[in-house]
């Protein structure tokens, strides 16, 4: 019989020993299960580095060729002539490829191993294929061949480009792409010979830097052959391994679990089950509660869209900032950036398109920036760096251009690469010198001189800024007060029949006779006029002003300037076409006057303003031609009337032989397109006459006329060898 009193000693025996047990087996489980969970998470961490690492490989190659195909299509070439063959190839394309692609070799060359152009780290190189590059080049020059020559499928040709990675002769890896120049490859005479371009990039240790950089992995490397599992294969067009890419898996989970497992199992033993247990359920209930505290309190102090601060965090920021204590004195910086045009990304490519834009700048920015400063989004495209502890003005600019430069590469969106730049203004101050609303308004007034002085660039606050801004102000003050009290006047310069003689039409002219200042440049206020919004009101009030003019003097057409900001503006064909409707003015004697850069910026708004003005009979020009990048395909899209060779090239027509060629070739095209041609800027009789014998439609310049007042406008049109309106509009349309 057991003693009554032993009986709780074996029961407390087997309630320690079962609990014993179960302690133990529960912490072998917990520390298997660890040891299991450690190695899947860095099996895991370890295959997203594979994937990663092979997926910046492989869009390695697919911006090389992307690369290609953008310099391939530039139009500011020359003629090149080899063997008997002409091409039209960029000037210095192989060079400019290398350099701004940073392409380790670039050659332009025939099928036949003909060499045009060739560069080396972005320097002109000696006109022949490298001899660790000639082989492999060869091989796909080959492979471009025989997709050129190949028949069409389903009406599809296959793509003519070939890549891929391949071991040089010297040993070297490297990726190679090559691709013809797309407007020689069906051209006869280069069927049997096609223009080829080829660009080697070398796969070594400076190549692989920015993967290192980018994802955080130390010692990536090209090796031979596979000795690790952190590894990712090379491949041939074939499948077979070239070489390896190869770097030392960091195993983070494995480490953290030696460094946690003992404490840990030492602390389940001394808690028990029962206390593990309950402590358990504290524990998921107070990460939960924690969880959601902290992901309200991030989302009331952050922007949800690109993770940075938003205006309630920044102020904060920019208030401890301004109270930082340092051993040594230092200052205070403020950055204020806004994205160049950015309203023209939402615009051409919508807004998730923008969205994604602001993520990727947000998210280069915060990489640059060091742990004490704050990056904020202030709404829009508007952001703010503030970081305290800087010690010069030159410490400051520094931290500026390395923003800059992070931004200035080329960002890979779903929408494609897109390129962009940023102004900046940033001031700085000691802490106890300034309040925050003072400093803030500094660096937006340097802002506004970046953007004034032409954009992606940084601009320090000046004192004197505060001075130009404030008389700018008051300029627009008094701008605003001329137009309302009609003290703008318009001047009229003629334009000439080149085959005649005779004045077929004016340009209307905008001058500003400032009563203090005197006479102030149209590029000046007009610029102003843009910028505070004026210039809807002002460029109604020209055209109104022209058109009313040229009907009670009876000119045959009058050509106005619209800005481009205008265009962008919806319903202002409907407002032009009303007021001509009000004055009684035909729409075919109004002749629109735009820039190039309108064109470029490929509009929905733009292509529908001028529909509709073509649609009623106003006609469209193309001022200053040749002055910006628009192309033919730009010019038939549009459906323009007219195009007006800017005054640089008529400069020094008869000084540069170079230059009277491209002229020629500007009113060729107008003619071949049905386009009318005006020469601006002709200034002496050689020019006229030069111009003339080219065909050109129309002269205008100071040799002819320099613009008059309308008073002297009606003189002129009164004196002899002037033609009546019917038939200078059926010539001038000619």
């Amino acid at each position: 019989m057991i003693p009554p009193t032993t009986a709780p000693h074996r029961l407390s025996f087997h309630i320690a020993w079962i609990s014993l047990a179960f302690g133990s087996f529960l912490v072998l489980a917990l520390v298997l299960c660890a040891s299991w969970m450690a190695r899947e998470i860095d099996t895991a961490a370890l295959n997203e580095q594979k994937s990663a690492i092979a997926t910046n490989v492989a869009s390695m190659g697919q911006r090389i060729q992307l690369e290609q195909s953008t310099a391939a299509d530039r139009t500011d070439g020359v003629f090149y002539s080899m063997h008997g063959r002409f091409a039209w190839v960029p000037n210095g394309l192989a060079q400019w490829i290398s350099q701004q692609f940073n392409h380790d070799r670039v050659y332009v060359y025939y099928l036949d191993g003909s060499v045009l152009q060739a560069s080396s780290h972005g320097r002109q190189a000696n006109g022949a294929i490298l001899s660790s590059d000639r082989q492999a080049v060869a091989l796909l020059s080959t492979q471009v061949a025989y997709n050129l020559s190949a028949p069409t499928v389903g009406g599809q040709r296959l793509s003519a480009g070939s890549f891929g990675f391949r071991r040089l002769e010297d040993g070297s890896l490297a990726f190679i792409s090559v691709r013809p120049l797309d407007a020689f490859a069906s051209t006869a005479g280069f069927s049997g010979n096609p223009l080829l371009l080829a660009s080697v990039v070398l796969l070594n240790e400076q190549a692989m830097n920015p993967i290192s950089q980018r994802f955080g992995i130390p010692g990536i490397r090209t090796v031979g052959a596979s000795l690790s599992s952190a590894t990712v294969a090379l491949n041939d067009e074939l499948g077979r391994p070239l070489a390896y890419i190869q770097w030392s898996p960091p195993a983070p989970a494995a480490k953290l679990f030696q460094q946690v497992a003992l404490p840990g199992i030492m602390s389940i033993v001394l808690v028990g089950g029962c206390i593990f247990g309950l402590l358990a359920w504290l524990r998921r209930t107070s990460l939960s509660l924690e969880s959601s505290q902290t992901h309200a309190s991030f989302l009331s102090l952050h922007d949800a869209l690109t993770g940075a601060a938003n205006r309630i965090l920044f102020e904060q920021s920019l208030r401890e900032a301004l109270h930082y204590q340092t051993l040594a004195e230092s200052k205070v910086l403020l950055i204020s950036v806004d994205l160049d045009r950015f309203k023209e990304v939402n615009d051409t490519f919508g807004h998730a398109a923008g969205d994604e834009l602001l993520r990727e700048v947000g998210r280069r920015l915060l990489v640059e920036l060091p742990e004490e400063a704050t990056l904020a989004r202030l709404g829009g495209d508007e952001f703010a760096v503030v970081q305290p502890g800087i010690v010069s003005d030159g410490h400051a600019r520094w931290i500026c251009q390395r923003l800059l430069q992070a931004l200035s590469d080329p960002f890979v969106l779903s929408t494609g690469i897109m390129s962009i730049t940023v102004s900046m203004g940033f001031a700085v101050e000691p802490p106890s010198a300034i309040s925050p609303e003072e400093l803030a308004r500094r660096a937006d007034v340097a802002l506004y001189h970046s953007k004034k002085a032409g954009r992606n660039r940084c601009t320090l606050y000046e004192p004197v800024m505060d001075a130009d801004r404030k008389d700018r102000l008051t300029l627009e003050v008094d701008l605003r007060n001329a137009l309302m009290q009609d003290e703008l006047h318009l001047a009229y310069q003629p334009i000439f029949s080149a085959s005649g003689g005779t004045i077929v039409g004016a340009e209307a002219l905008c001058r500003w006779q400032h009563p203090v200042r005197g006479l102030i440049s149209p590029e000046f206020f007009i610029g102003l006029a843009e910028e505070t919004g004026i210039i809807d009101e002002l460029g109604l009030w020209v055209l109104r002003r022209a058109c009313v003019l040229a009907k009670e003097i009876g000119l045959p057409w009058i050509a106005v300037n619209v800005s481009p900001v205008q265009l962008n503006r919806a319903g202002l064909a409907e407002q032009i076409l009303k007021i001509l409707h009000e004055i009684g003015f035909e729409a075919d004697r109004l002749e629109i006057e735009i820039t190039e850069g309108v064109l470029l910026q490929c509009s929905t708004q733009v292509q529908d303003t001028l529909s509709k003005l073509r649609a009623a009979g106003v006609r469209i020009a193309i001022d200053d031609f040749g002055a910006g990048y628009a192309s033919i395909s730009y010019l038939r899209n549009y459906k323009i009337d007219k195009i007006k060779i800017d005054r640089a090239f008529i400069k020094s027509l008869n000084d540069d032989p170079s230059l009277m060629l491209i002229v020629r070739a500007m009113i060729d095209m107008g003619k071949a397109m049905g386009l009318s041609v005006t020469a601006e800027g002709v200034e002496d009789d050689a020019q006229r006459r030069a111009l003339t014998a080219m065909g050109c439609t129309h002269l205008q310049g100071f040799l002819l006329s320099r613009p008059l007042l309308p008073d002297r406008l009606v003189q002129l049109l009164a004196e002899p060898g002037y033609v009546p309106s019917d038939r200078i509009v059926a010539n001038s349309l000619s």
